[in-house]
């Protein structure tokens, strides 16, 4: 799920993903999320979607991320989700 997108001019050029509650391994030592970098983006993302991406991993200044370059590397598979809707709350 695209919880965070930074594409474009002047931006990280990529995007952050995270497991969908219903796939987290609860190991510790896993991470559940990964930065996608893409350079010049061939698919436009949003917050909300599910999308499946096919790259090279890299570590960029110390953490690990996806390098999604080619314009089959990302493939939006379910574009109708609202990130507000699928985020619960937080209570205070």
């Amino acid at each position: 799920m695209v919880t965070a997108s930074f594409q474009g001019a002047n931006r990280l050029s990529g995007f952050f993903l995270q497991e969908e509650d219903a796939d987290i391994d609860a190991d510790p030592l896993t991470s559940e999320g990964i930065f996608v970098f893409c350079s010049t983006c061939p698919v436009t993302v949003v917050e909300g979607q599910r999308v499946r991406v096919n790259g090279t991993a890299s570590e960029f200044y110390g953490m690990t991320q996806i390098n999604a370059t080619t314009a089959a590397a990302v493939a939006i598979s379910d574009a109708g989700n609202h990130l507000a809707e699928i985020t619960p709350a937080t209570i205070v």
